[in-house]
């Protein structure tokens, strides 16, 4: 399964539900793609 993760940058709480969503995924083994920018906001590669 592949899953691919995009936030909102203009606000604090949706970048905060993504880390704890890729977090969550990451957990479980489920390969996760990170959009370039939420992934320069969360600090992960993309």
């Amino acid at each position: 399964m592949r899953f691919g993760l995009i936030s909102r940058m203009d606000l604090r709480e949706a970048l905060e539900v993504a880390r704890r969503t890729l977090s969550h995924l990451e957990s479980r083994g489920i390969e996760t793609l990170v959009e370039e920018e939420t992934a320069d906001a969360l600090g992960v590669e993309a």
